[in-house]
């Protein structure tokens, strides 16, 4: 029988390159040192590894809370709307009845030019109030034009 072959654990004064002449050196067996530096680089590449991890976590608590937050922001707004919305309604309300009342006194008092003026000066305002609302509503806004006629002139300007 032929003599067992020896490894180059078997034989560590032997060097790779000795014991596997045939073979290039990447494809040699690794030296103690070289384990020790792919072992150091293996808990190096965990530590980062479980950093990672860690930023991917805080990362993803950081967004959970700011969603939190924006779930409550929108809930504060939605009740203040809301509540701006019921005072408004109140004050048109209250001011409906008011308007009411002394209109009925002034009938019930046979002031009947009184009351002609009074709704006149009513409609003239809230004919006024509406239109000067809906203007501002169908014109752009300031900055908007600004911006518009900015872009335009660009736009004619490259032509």
């Amino acid at each position: 029988m032929s003599e067992p072959v020896k490894t180059i654990f078997e034989n560590e004064e032997e060097t790779a390159l000795e014991a596997f002449p045939d073979k290039p050196y990447y494809e040699t067996p690794t030296t103690e040192k070289e384990l020790e530096l792919i072992e150091r680089e293996l808990v190096i590449r965990e530590r980062q590894y479980k950093l990672r991890e860690k930023e991917i976590d805080n990362a993803h608590e950081f967004s959970v809370k700011t969603m939190e937050a924006n779930v409550t922001d929108r809930e504060k707004e939605r009740n203040h709307y809301q509540q701006t919305l019921k005072i408004s309604y109140q004050y048109i309300f209250y001011l409906f009845l008011i308007l009411t009342a002394l209109i009925s006194y002034a009938l019930y008092l046979n002031k009947d030019q009184f009351v002609m003026e009074l709704v006149k000066a009513l409609i003239f305002l809230l004919t006024g109030g509406i239109g000067g609302y809906s203007i501002q509503k169908l014109l752009p806004k300031k900055d908007e034009s600004s911006k518009g006629n900015s872009t335009s002139k660009k736009d004619d300007g490259e032509s």
